[in-house]
């Protein structure tokens, strides 16, 4: 029970912090994403799916599906590492929370 509590709680900071990220990226162009070619499209993904993860972090499924659509988007644009990363953390939701 306390395991379930602390992964909603980082689910949570994880929202926060990719919000944060967004908005250092927009206005200074300094964040994590900084050191790849990140276009607009995906800082407005990326607002969205902080967005989910702050607001809806006991929705299992949308939080699932937010990873699964972040873990898609490292890999298609050949950001394998960060994509493995999303990855496991997608696939580690079922098995935590359900």
């Amino acid at each position: 029970m306390i395991f379930k509590q602390i992964c909603k709680n980082l689910i949570f900071i994880n929202g926060i912090l990719d919000i944060i990220m967004v908005i250092l990226h927009l206005s200074e162009g300094w964040s994590w994403w900084s050191q790849y070619n990140i276009k607009n499209d995906y800082l407005y993904f990326a607002f969205l799916y902080g967005s989910i993860r702050i607001l809806n972090y006991n929705n299992y499924n949308l939080i699932f599906i937010t990873y699964f659509l972040e873990t898609i988007y490292y890999i298609s644009n050949s950001m394998f590492l960060t994509g493995y990363l999303c990855c496991l953390i997608t696939m580690s939701i079922p098995i935590i929370f359900l």
